[in-house]
């Protein structure tokens, strides 16, 4: 019967310390641990699970280090960790998951690096560090992933995005709020299929929004909540999609707002509290759906 087994879900097994012996389990195709948060060890006998596609270990809180034998997973298309401060790092093994399309690794406050190799995982299309505030230093590899749609580097401690972010022509969602961003490179302005840019509370990002932002013709939203940006570019009119802007609690905010922002058929949210411009443009009322 074993062996026919496609989805073995051991989520919120509180008192599992060790994975079973997997060797018979060779149709698996889901392999759920979520919430496992006393599990340490791995058996090495996931290695034959050569037919998986989804390894769930989200909240595996207490283990410190992956086997080897997880690059074996050839099948593998989407691997969820989150929770453990004891990982330090992947297992260089990871750099043959070929199949992999989404990797997500949160909140791993240990985590101190990521692998160079990681950019030989030419199919993934969501990459995620979420939390793992101990990143100072991405890989330069990462920006080599050109089929990636959605990157989320939100609370790392990374303080700069790379020009080479241009290269990331599909990418339609990115986060970096709560780092140290100081500012947004003039590269930014190369994610032409970008539809929703969160920079959120990076405290350390000030000066201007770059002009080639309004490149961006597909942005929906854009926040720049509580960050130190002291003007908005006149481009920004050039955002016909948008539907959303967050300035919240910028406070360095005072230049003028761009006239022409009430030609943006599209936005429903306005947000400008606790900011200390001075007024709103004449054009505001041409806005047919405010929030």
């Amino acid at each position: 019967m074993a062996k026919k087994l496609k989805v073995l879900d051991l989520g919120n097994c509180k008192h599992l310390t060790r994975t079973p012996d997997l060797s018979d389990f060779l149709d698996l195709e889901i392999f759920i641990l979520a919430g496992c948060s006393k599990l340490i060890t791995v058996d090495c006998s996931i290695s034959k699970l050569r037919l998986l596609k989804t390894l769930n270990m989200d909240g595996c809180d207490s283990v410190e280090e992956l086997p080897e034998e997880v690059g074996s997973l050839e099948s593998l298309t989407e691997f969820f960790f989150s929770g453990s401060s004891k990982l330090v790092t992947l297992t260089e093994s990871f750099r043959n998951l070929k199949s992999l399309s989404s990797f997500s690794v949160n909140y791993c406050k240990g985590m101190n690096k990521l692998s160079n190799s990681i950019g030989g995982l030419a199919k993934i299309t969501c990459f995620s560090l979420k939390g793992c505030e101990g990143i100072k230093k991405l890989p330069h590899t990462l920006w080599g992933l050109e089929l990636l749609v959605k990157l989320d580097l939100s609370f790392l401690g990374i303080d700069s995005l790379p020009d080479s972010i241009g290269n990331l022509k599909k990418l339609k969602v990115i986060k970096v709020g709560h780092t140290k961003l100081k500012r947004l490179p003039d590269a930014i302005g190369q994610l032409e299929m970008l539809e929703e840019l969160h920079c959120p509370k990076c405290l350390d990002l000030s000066g201007e929004v770059p002009n080639s932002i309004g490149n961006l013709f597909h942005l929906q939203i854009l926040d720049l909540s509580c960050t130190h940006i002291s003007g908005l570019p006149d481009t920004i009119t050039h955002l016909s999609h948008l539907e959303e802007l967050h300035v919240r609690e910028c406070r360095d905010l005072t230049s003028e707002i761009p006239d022409a922002i009430g030609e943006l058929s599209c936005l429903r949210i306005l947000d400008f509290s606790s900011t200390c411009i001075f007024g709103l443009p004449a054009t505001i009322t041409h806005l047919s759906h405010p929030e």
